[in-house]
C-alpha cells in the first residue's frame, strides 16, 4: 500500500495525540520523507562506490592512453619539424656561402682591374715623364 501526504499526515497527528506534541513530531521526523523501499542501504552505497571507482579508474586508464598517444603523436611532429629545419638552414647556408662567394670573386675581379690599372697607369705616366724629360734635354 503506498503512502500518500494524506496518510502519512494522519499518523502525524495520531502520534501526536497518543506520544504528545514533541514526541509525535521527533517520531516523524526519524522517519524517512518518502517509503522505506527508496531508501538506500549499506550495501547500495557500497555497491554505487565500487562501481563508481570503476567507472573512475577505467577513465583514469584512457586519459592516460590518450595522453600518451598525444605525447607520441606530438613527438613525431617536432621530430618532422626538427628534420624540416634542419633542411631548410642547410639549404639557406649553402645558398648564402655561394652568395658570399660570387660576391668576393666580384671584389678580387674589381680590385686585380683596378690595381692592374694603376701600375698601367703609374708605368705610362712613369714613361710620358721620361719622354718628356729626355725631349727636353
Amino acid at each position: 500500500m503506498a503512502i500518500d501526504e494524506a496518510r502519512r499526515h494522519e499518523l502525524h497527528e495520531s502520534a501526536r495525540r497518543m506520544l504528545g506534541i514533541e514526541s509525535g513530531d521527533t517520531l516523524m521526523e526519524m522517519l524517512p520523507p518518502v517509503g522505506w523501499a527508496d531508501v538506500a542501504t549499506k550495501r547500495d552505497i557500497d555497491g554505487l562506490a565500487a562501481a563508481t571507482k570503476r567507472d573512475f579508474d577505467g577513465l583514469a586508464a584512457a586519459t592516460k592512453r590518450d595522453l600518451d598517444g598525444l605525447a607520441a603523436a606530438t613527438k613525431r611532429d617536432l621530430d618532422g619539424l626538427a628534420a624540416a629545419t634542419k633542411r631548410d638552414l642547410e639549404t639557406t647556408e649553402i645558398r648564402l656561402t655561394s652568395a658570399i662567394n660570387d660576391a668576393v670573386r666580384g671584389s678580387e675581379h674589381r680590385i686585380l682591374v683596378w690595381m692592374f690599372t694603376t701600375v698601367l697607369t703609374a708605368v705610362l705616366g712613369g714613361t710620358a715623364i721620361s719622354v718628356a724629360v729626355a725631349l727636353s734635354v
